[in-house]
């Protein structure tokens, strides 16, 4: 799969390594939830990032559109979706 600059192509999925400040309570609400749910800090992150941008819903529209597109390239459209966008926007 082709990556976006400044995107790490790995097992099929485009990740970006970076750094985040957050509060010491906060990292460790995230460390224990993860734990509870039997999941990384990472994924738990991830989750709650899409969720909050609203990604997850724009990947189940796609899907309901296109029941033959995978995970991976609703996930993909979506986030050209998302940089149209943005593109849109900013040109205004």
């Amino acid at each position: 799969m082709e990556g976006r600059e400044g995107y790490e192509v790995g097992a099929s999925i485009i990740v970006m390594m970076t750094t985040l400040a957050i509060s010491d309570e906060l990292y460790a609400e995230i460390r224990r939830r993860a734990a509870a749910e039997g999941t990384t800090d990472t994924a738990l992150v991830e989750a709650a990032l899409r969720s909050y941008l609203g990604l997850d819903a724009l990947v189940d529209r796609i899907h309901d559109r296109n029941r033959d597109v995978s995970d991976e390239d609703a996930l993909q459209l979506a986030y050209r979706e998302l940089d149209a966008y943005r593109a849109e926007r900013d040109a205004s």
